[in-house]
């Protein structure tokens, strides 16, 4: 008779970058004290580089081409600028159609990594100086906000459990 031991592995995230350090290395370990095998529920990316992003909604980057390597842990897109407010979205990237200052200001207080502007919405120079003097990413989508998020979100991106 052989004993095995079955291994669920769930996860809840909410926007958090996650590692299991040394998996790997446990499981080779435990295997070869007895048969296990290890069964995951739930595969989930956690983050996502600028430049995927670039690339899968085929954007412009207007500010920050020498961050594409920044890691994004989450996205959403609003028009409502409450709406990021009352999210935890630091490290996030944000889809929006809304082109003023206050779309900036509202992300820098909320720890935004990247807009990206959607329906090929360009901001005013005003805007774009104000990200680069932020160090904020800004790219520029012809996707519209549903298309975009969908992009995202089937190559792996998440949001954050709801909000937005």
């Amino acid at each position: 008779m052989t004993a095995c031991n079955y291994y669920e592995i769930l996860v809840a995230v909410h926007g958090l970058k996650l590692e299991i350090r040394n998996w790997e290395e446990q499981y080779k370990s435990m295997k070869a004290k007895f048969p296990i095998s290890i069964h995951i529920k739930y595969e989930l990316i956690f983050h996502m580089k600028i430049s995927e992003i670039r690339n899968i909604l085929k954007a412009t980057v207007l500010v920050g081409d020498d961050q594409l390597d920044k890691t994004i842990v989450a996205g959403g897109g609003s028009d409502l600028m409450d709406d990021i407010l009352s999210s935890l979205a630091e490290g996030s990237v944000l889809l929006t159609g809304i082109t003023t200052e206050q779309v900036i200001q509202t992300a820098k207080v909320a720890g935004i990594v990247a807009v990206v502007f959607v329906r090929g919405k360009k901001p005013n120079e005003n805007i774009i100086e104000l990200a680069g003097s932020y160090d904020m990413l800004i790219l520029l989508t012809s996707y519209s906000m549903f298309e975009a998020s969908g992009r995202l979100y089937m190559n792996g991106l998440r949001g954050l459990d709801g909000f937005w």
